[in-house]
């Protein structure tokens, strides 16, 4: 069991009480302390970089999981636009269509993913979404051309 290192060092250094000093007597046979550093605390930086890679995996996956209730959402509004169109309900579809470009474009700048399929993905998403709500706009039109 290595003792805790000194305040503002790094484990390797033998201060007071511990590893090798005279109050704990001699290092133990085959006992090689680390070099001396400042920065590296193997415990504190074990966890916190632990901490990070979790957050980070955490962060990503809401934000996957945003994108795939906000696109859902987005054809959700499109077909209920299409069939009762209004003029709140189209800039409600148009502001989830603009969002889930907008998380995906976010969604392959951070993870770094090959940019193929994600695009045509999203091209698939706006052939679906973009006509539905251009033909809720056409109806709305028409609608209010005949009053």
């Amino acid at each position: 069991h290595r003792a805790p290192p000194a305040l503002g060092h790094g484990w390797g250094f033998v201060a007071a009480g511990g590893p090798g000093s005279p109050a704990r007597g001699p290092p133990p046979h085959g006992f090689t302390a680390p070099t001396p550093s400042l920065f590296y605390r193997p415990c504190i930086t074990r966890w916190y970089l632990q901490f990070y890679r979790t957050m980070r995996y955490t962060r990503r996956m809401v934000l996957l999981f945003i994108h795939i209730i906000v696109a859902l959402a987005g054809l959700a509004q499109a077909t209920y636009t299409l069939f009762s169109p209004s003029q709140r309900k189209i800039q409600t579809a148009y502001g989830l269509v603009a969002a889930t470009l907008a998380t995906g474009t976010y969604l392959v700048w951070q993870l770094h993913v090959p940019i193929l399929q994600p695009c045509l993905s999203g091209l698939l998403y706006l052939a679906v979404a973009l006509p539905m709500t251009l033909m809720a706009q056409y109806r709305l039109a028409h609608q209010l051309v005949r009053k």
